[in-house]
């Protein structure tokens, strides 16, 4: 039979009729590892056919994405954007730092739990390695300035977590709460941090971040300047990956109903947005956010 033109990717789909319902399961005998794209491509397969009987697919994706990456070594973040206005991208950034789930675990530990794990692994030779990895991946700026002071701390570091959630709110560091420290995370700086955010991840020993923002459907029901805000917000996120000190081993997902992908409140509103989103010809060579 073959597979469908837009198709490149062969799942199953299994329907069981039981006393509670009828309930589809998305290929549980084809793809005995898939990956994180594979996952991403099954799901909405099994989407396209459920609406075949009129039934809109409650998959539990972005639960399973963040698992799987996990269990390969990643760091994932989950962030709702019905939650949270996504105004600017700093205030973005700021949640991220704070939503780290470390590899192999469930729990959301922050940038701060990742350092403590890090810790536990290299004991007294952490500030060593630390200095080795950092130089390794790249990683430095405020950030990593930051994330190095907490290292060093001795006792219960409570002066260093003071110093890094004011940092992380826009406030100016008084004294030398931490000396290296020359600016805090704000409108101009968010960029930098983020790109340098994705190479510390790499530097304590992780394969990347997975950032995953879900519900973005409540975007469109925002007012126009908000959509526009929310969407611009995008925009730098792609960008970021573009520049040379841009974000490094770290996949981005955005899911959300169709509202989000077509029609007049979407994300296709917005051209600078849409232009980078869309899927180049062959004949291009694809840009650094695609690579």
């Amino acid at each position: 039979i073959g597979m469908a033109d837009d198709s490149s990717q062969l799942s199953a789909l299994s329907m069981l009729i039981m006393n509670r319902g009828v309930f589809f399961l998305a290929d549980t005998y084809v793809n005995i590892d898939p990956s994180l794209e594979e996952i991403v491509a099954i799901t909405l397969q099994a989407r396209s056919h459920l609406r075949r009987f009129n039934i809109e697919a409650k998959a539990a994706l972005v639960r399973e994405l963040s698992k799987r990456a996990r269990d390969r070594g990643w760091v994932t973040a989950r962030l709702s954007l019905e939650e949270m206005s996504l105004a600017a991208l700093h205030e973005l950034v700021a949640v991220l730092l704070d939503a780290l789930v470390p590899a192999r675990e469930t729990r959301v530990a922050g940038i701060l739990g990742l350092l403590d794990e890090f810790h536990a692994r290299h004991g007294r030779k952490s500030l060593d390695r630390f200095d080795e990895a950092t130089g390794e991946f790249d990683a430095s700026g405020d950030l990593t300035a930051l994330c190095r002071a907490y290292l060093a701390a001795e006792d219960d570091a409570h002066r260093e977590v003071r110093a890094f959630d004011a940092w992380a709110r826009g406030v100016e560091l008084k004294g030398r709460a931490v000396a290296e420290v020359r600016s805090v995370l704000g409108p101009h700086t968010a960029q930098r941090v983020f790109g340098e955010l994705t190479r510390l991840v790499r530097a304590l020993g992780y394969k990347g971040l997975l950032v995953l923002l879900h519900d973005g459907g409540a975007l469109t029901l925002r007012t126009q300047r908000q959509r526009e805000k929310s969407y611009t917000v995008l925009r730098e996120l792609v960008d970021n990956f573009d520049s040379g000190r841009g974000a490094v081993c770290t996949r981005i997902v955005i899911t959300g109903d169709e509202r989000l992908f077509q029609g007049p409140r979407s994300i296709r509103t917005l051209t600078p947005l849409l232009t980078r989103l869309e899927v180049p010809s062959p004949a291009e060579p694809p840009p650094p956010h695609r690579a």
